[in-house]
Parts: C-alpha cells; structure tokens; sequence
C-alpha cells in the first residue's frame, strides 16, 4: 500500500512539473538575449532590428510593407493598439500567416485588447513584442494577457517586453 502511494506521489509530480514547463515565457529582449545561444541571439535580434520584412499597421493610414518580400512578412508592428481590428482585414490574411513576430505598444492602464481569433491568422508566429513607458514584470504582463495565455502556451509563443524611456 505505501509502494502504491509513493507511486502515485511520484507521477504527479512528474505531471506538475510538466505542465509547469509548458508555461508561457515572459522575460524582457534584454534577459532574452542574455539567456540565448549566439545563432538564436542574431536570428532573434535580425527579427526585431533587422532588414526583415515587416508590415506596419495603423489606425490612421493603409498599411505599409517596409523591405517587402512576396508571400514572406516576418514582424507585423502595430502603432497604435486600437489598430488590432484591422488585424481582421482579409487582404492581410497572406502577410499575417507568415509572421513570426507581432509588436505592439501599449499603455499599462488599458486592458490589452487582443483575442485568440485574432493571434489565430498568425500561423507562424514566435514572440509578441510588447513596447511599454511604463514599468513592467511578468506578473503584470501575465495578468493583462490572462485570456490568451492558454492560446499562447499551445502555441509556444513567447512575450517579450521593451521599457522604452519616458518621453521628455
């Protein structure tokens, strides 16, 4: 009986630490990159700040595909984060599924309005940037992305987060 017990102890165990695993990874670029072999380091650093294929989104104006390559847009980048319903739009269903990397600012005192149908038509997608004024940890980020977390964590997306200084 205690043979059984222990037995029983020892998986679930084994099955908290494997769903703990699992979890989605929040850490600022800069902790990433930090924590990262040197060919993922470049690969990750070419996505964010590289001659990549980006699209730029915004309320106020069409869409704008900066060092566009055909079938191929690696980071989509979000101006404002009320421009998410235009993620909706059927003519970047393309530019959207190849993305590996969406950026988006946002304020801490607003809620982060994006939804698991809308990360849906980001079939390749690593990383959500997060660019933010204000001061952040992964429990905050993790708080305000509480609804997609699960989308997020069979995804294997990974948040990221940049504290950009204060404007003057």
């Amino acid at each position: 009986m205690k043979v059984l017990r222990y037995v029983i102890i020892v998986i679930c165990l084994f099955f908290v630490g494997e769903i703990h695993a699992q979890e989605v990874k929040v850490s600022s670029i800069e902790d990433m990159m930090k924590s990262i072999d040197e060919q993922s380091r470049k690969s990750l650093d070419n996505l964010l700040n590289g001659a990549t294929s980006k699209l730029i989104l915004s309320e106020n104006r069409d869409p704008v595909f900066v060092w566009s390559e055909e079938g191929a847009t690696k980071v989509v980048k979000i101006e404002d984060e009320s421009t998410f319903s235009v993620l909706e739009n059927i003519k970047l269903a393309q530019s959207l599924s190849t993305a590996e990397v969406l950026v988006f600012s946002w304020d801490i005192r607003k809620p982060i309005s994006l939804s698991n149908n809308k990360l849906s038509l980001f079939k390749k997608l690593k990383y959500i940037v997060i660019k933010t004024h204000d001061e952040l940890n992964e429990t905050v980020l993790k708080e305000a992305l509480k609804d997609i977390l699960p989308y997020l964590e069979v995804n294997k997306v990974q948040v990221l987060f940049d504290e950009l200084e204060q404007p003057s």
